[in-house]
């Protein structure tokens, strides 16, 4: 495996984990469970318990939730120049068995279930693959813009080369930041900005306007009177959103003032869609 993958796969395990625990996703796996316990599919309706169906149905989609996102992430990192078409294909392929293990591995070894009261392996991952294969046909019925933006993103990424800082910027050697460090976001918060590396994250006493000049022409742009970013750490931007954001690498969402959103427009970011 190449160095810079094992490298990734932490990080992307990290980034799924996130996902699966934003405010977004938790509404939907709360709804998903109270349905789940008051449906009773598989013959869980017998169980004599509602609190118990819910936290077990909560449980169980909880780990499904969780895993998808993370396989999720895993197939963007091994691949990153794939059409999304292929890379839902490696997903599924990859996340069906998978989510069919976890489940098999929890009904056993958590819940007690023996093989006669439960699906097996192979019921278990057909069940998973006919599931993930439903929500891929309504995301392409409904919302079948989606993954042709993905493709957009991902051919507009490969394209740029990736900046560099200056052999060290005023502002770096101000706060001591080693010259490999890439500064990518800089926040005014009061008399003092808050400068942030992939890494770590530097504070001292200056104006905003000084920092950026301090920058000393790093590739970046000023999104709003209190924020710059790096333009290498934006993975796009969402400007039909009720407040305009951009969208980093790390998953931070950086506030568009209105007087900006022409200034980003022209830098060439992708544009995404408001989805968790």
């Amino acid at each position: 495996m190449r160095p810079n993958l094992l490298h990734a796969l932490p990080k992307a395990v990290v980034a799924g984990v996130k996902k699966a625990f934003h405010p977004k996703t938790l509404l939907i796996w709360l709804a998903c469970s109270i349905v789940a316990a008051y449906s009773g599919p598989f013959g869980t309706y017998d169980s004599d318990s509602v609190t118990e169906l819910l936290l077990t149905w909560a449980v169980l989609l909880g780990v499904c939730i969780v895993a998808a996102y993370v396989v999720n992430e895993v197939c963007v990192v091994i691949l990153p120049k794939a059409t999304a078409s292929l890379r839902n294909i490696v997903f599924v392929f990859l996340c069906a068995p998978t989510i069919g293990a976890l489940l098999q591995f929890m009904l056993v070894n958590v819940f007690g279930k023996s093989n006669l009261d439960k699906p097996g392996f192979g019921l278990l991952t057909l069940y998973a693959t006919l599931s993930l294969g439903f929500i891929f046909l309504v995301r392409f019925v409904f919302f079948p813009s989606l993954d042709a933006k993905t493709d957009v993103i991902a051919q507009t990424e490969s394209a740029l080369q990736p900046a560099s800082l200056p052999p060290h910027s005023r502002l770096a050697k101000r706060l001591n930041i080693p010259q490999a460090a890439r500064i990518i976001h800089i926040t005014a918060k009061g008399h003092f900005v808050q400068v942030k590396t992939c890494s770590e994250t530097y504070q001292t006493r200056m104006r905003f306007l000084d920092a950026v000049d301090e920058l000393d022409g790093t590739l970046g742009l000023t999104v709003h009177r209190s924020h710059w970013v790096h333009r290498d750490a934006i993975r796009g931007w969402v400007p039909n959103a009720k407040k305009p954001y951009v969208l980093l690498e790390n998953e931070s969402e950086i506030p568009v003032s209105k007087t900006k959103l022409d200034k980003v427009e022209q830098f060439g970011i992708p544009k995404l869609t408001d989805v968790a």
